[in-house]
C-alpha cells in the first residue's frame, strides 16, 4: 500500500541528498526524450501520474508537449511550482488521488514513472482500467514495472547520504516485493514503502484485462550501487524495471 508519509519524509529531506537542478533536469530531459522515441506518433497532450517534484513533467513540457501532472503530496507540488516559475514552463500541476481524479479531457499519452507497484494488485488493476478510460482512441501509455530479477540483487544494499540520513533496500521473496526504508538518525524517524515487482507475463495479463494492448517492452538501465552510478544499458533480466508501452 502507498505510504504517503514516506514520500513526505523524502521531499522534506531532498536538499540533503538530491543532485543540483541542472543535473536533474538534464537527466529528466534525456529520459523523456527516450520515452517519446518509443512511441510511433507525436504526443500533444500528456498526463503524468505521480509527478513528484516535477522534473519529468517540466522536461516533457520543454520538449513541446502540453502536460497535466497529478501528485498526491502537496509539498511536492509546491516544489514543482517553484521550479516551474524559475524555468517559465506551463505544466498544470494538480493535487489529486489517482483513484479520485476525473479529468475534463482525454489524453493521447499517459505515463507513470517509478511507481507502479505501490498499491495492491487489485488497485493496480483498477489504475490500469482508469488509464484506459483517460486515453483517447489509439492513445498510448507508458509505465515502469519493477523487475524482480533486479531487485532481489539489491537485498541489504545500504546508502548513506549524510551522517544522519540513510536508505536500505530489502527484498521479500515470498511476496515478490522490495522494501525501501529510510532512516533519519537526527530525528529518530523511519519511513518504509513496499513496492511490488511483476513478471512480464503478469503485467501483460493485467494490461489485457484493462482493454489495452502491449505495444513494446524495453529494458531500463540499472544502478551500480558500489560505484553509485547509473548504467544506461541493461537486459530484460538485469534491468531495474521494464519500460512497458501500451496502446488503447
Amino acid at each position: 500500500m502507498l505510504n504517503q508519509q514516506f514520500y513526505q519524509f523524502m521531499y522534506e529531506r531532498m536538499p540533503q541528498f538530491q543532485l543540483d537542478t541542472d543535473t536533474q533536469l538534464a537527466f529528466a530531459a534525456k529520459k523523456m526524450q527516450q520515452i517519446l522515441e518509443l512511441l510511433p506518433k507525436k504526443v500533444d497532450k500528456a498526463l503524468e501520474l505521480g509527478s513528484g517534484v516535477g522534473y519529468d513533467a517540466i522536461a516533457l513540457n520543454q520538449l513541446g508537449v502540453k502536460v497535466t501532472a497529478i501528485e498526491f503530496e502537496q509539498g511536492a507540488i509546491d516544489i514543482a511550482n517553484t521550479l516551474q516559475k524559475q524555468l517559465d514552463t506551463q505544466v498544470e500541476f494538480v493535487q489529486a488521488d489517482f483513484y479520485q481524479y476525473q479529468p475534463e479531457k482525454l489524453f493521447d499519452f499517459i505515463y507513470y514513472i517509478d511507481g507502479f507497484g505501490a498499491f495492491s494488485d487489485s488497485q493496480q488493476q483498477e489504475l490500469l482500467n482508469r488509464i484506459a478510460s483517460w486515453l483517447k482512441p489509439n492513445g498510448y501509455a507508458y509505465i515502469d514495472v519493477y523487475n524482480a530479477d533486479y531487485w532481489r540483487t539489491t537485498h541489504n544494499v545500504t546508502m548513506q547520504f549524510t551522517d544522519t540520513l540513510s536508505r536500505v533496500y530489502q527484498y521479500d521473496e515470498s511476496e515478490h516485493q522490495f522494501i525501501d526504508s529510510w532512516y533519519d538518525a537526527q530525528t529518530d524517524e523511519r519511513q518504509v514503502q513496499v513496492l511490488k515487482c511483476y513478471t512480464l507475463e503478469d503485467i501483460k495479463q493485467m494490461i489485457e484485462q484493462a482493454g489495452l494492448t502491449v505495444h513494446s517492452v524495453t529494458p531500463s538501465g540499472k544502478m551500480d550501487y558500489e560505484k553509485m552510478v547509473w548504467i544506461d544499458q541493461a537486459t530484460l533480466t538485469d534491468c531495474m524495471y521494464f519500460q512497458v508501452c501500451v496502446v488503447k
